[in-house]
């Protein structure tokens, strides 16, 4: 005889650290946690969830999945359930990790981009990530890299040099400008 019986939504009640970078594993704690628990970071599945000892089913210890900087809301669901609701959390670059063209660092090249970095040139905005804002990767942040992303976005221009569409490290590993972890 085989069950059809569903294991109970989790609930998921808190997250030690709120962010981490790729790699990295965090605690989380909840109940109804069983065998075969799956845990997500915004749409990405954990590549390893691991029971803590001595936690009941009530703590696991997750890494984080490869992805963008940037928030990454935890959910999880037991086999044949539905999903937990969410806790915050944030995927913080590693030093030189990024998307090319992503210059405000949300994982996503779109008209903020652009716009950030003419913030930054003109207004003296900050920028966690320089390498990113470098589009043509000459190693120069100029007004023609937000004229390149424009051009991309809105007329089937040149993508981004690497890293891009996926967040990377700089291939050319250019030190005139840098991307620091955690900068703002």
């Amino acid at each position: 005889m085989t069950s059809t019986a569903s294991f109970p939504v989790p609930a998921l009640l808190s997250v030690d650290p709120g962010e981490a970078a790729v790699g990295e594993s965090v605690a989380i704690d909840g109940r109804d946690f069983y065998p075969g628990l799956e845990v997500f970071f915004g749409e990405v599945p954990s590549p390893s969830v691991v029971f803590e000892p001595g936690g009941a089913g009530g703590r696991v210890l997750a890494e984080v999945p490869a992805g963008a900087p940037g928030p990454a809301p935890i959910t999880a669901r037991n086999t044949g359930s539905a999903f937990s609701g969410s806790l915050p959390f944030n995927i913080v670059a590693v030093g030189g990790v990024f998307i090319r063209g992503d210059f405000n660092m949300d994982g996503q090249v779109d008209i903020s981009d652009p716009v950030a970095l003419l913030r930054h040139l003109y207004l003296g905005n900050p920028g966690s990530c320089l390498d990113a804002g470098d589009v043509n990767d000459n190693e120069v942040l100029d007004i023609t890299d937000a004229i390149r992303i424009l051009a991309f976005l809105f007329q089937q221009g040149q993508a981004p040099a690497a890293p891009f569409p996926d967040a990377g490290i700089d291939p050319d590993d250019g030190e005139a400008l840098g991307c620091e972890a955690g900068a703002q």
